[in-house]
């Protein structure tokens, strides 16, 4: 339900994989295809599987259908957060606003800029907060300050960030 051009429901994704193999496309690795790209020695049918992000998801769900039906695919992955093993902050910050059941929240003593009432009664009020969050927390927290910061806003925001942050979900591989 959140973000549906970000995040795909395992069975969506499932069923997807299903579909290319039925109608008989051969999915080739990526380094094979830019090869046959090269030697100008692409066919029909031939289709190759590129993820973006490389959320936790991904090995969770995608990549056990991957390995059913025998399907390469090549998944891109940040660094920054594969090693810190943090939450991908913009992405979760959005979340939290989304899962909020409140139509408002004050932000007092949280941040220079941000200390206003805040309506979450749209899409576009959410984001635009989100993008402020993100940004005050790239532009003045350590790696390390960031997550806190982030659970203080899940509490005004009345989301319980723990049982999200279980999920992994918004966790890169």
């Amino acid at each position: 339900h959140f973000h549906p051009i970000l995040f795909m429901r395992a069975a969506t994704f499932r069923a997807r994989m299903q579909r290319l193999v039925e109608a008989g496309h051969r999915v080739l690795p990526l380094a094979d295809a830019v090869a046959r790209l090269a030697a100008r020695k692409v066919e029909p049918g031939l289709a190759v599987i590129t993820i973006d992000d490389g959320w936790h998801g991904i090995y969770r769900h995608a990549w056990p259908v991957l390995r059913e039906l025998a399907l390469p695919a090549t998944v891109y992955v940040t660094s920054y957060y594969s090693e810190s093993q943090l939450p991908v902050l913009n992405v979760l910050a959005r979340y939290l606003l989304w899962k909020s059941p409140r139509t408002e929240v004050s932000l007092a003593n949280i941040a220079a800029g941000l200390d206003a009432r805040h309506a979450l009664s749209d899409r576009a009020a959410r984001n635009r907060l989100a993008d402020g969050l993100a940004r005050h927390a790239d532009e003045t927290l350590l790696p390390g300050e960031r997550l806190g910061f982030l659970r203080e806003i899940a509490s005004r925001l009345e989301v319980d960030i723990d049982s999200v942050l279980e999920r992994r979900t918004f966790h890169l591989m």
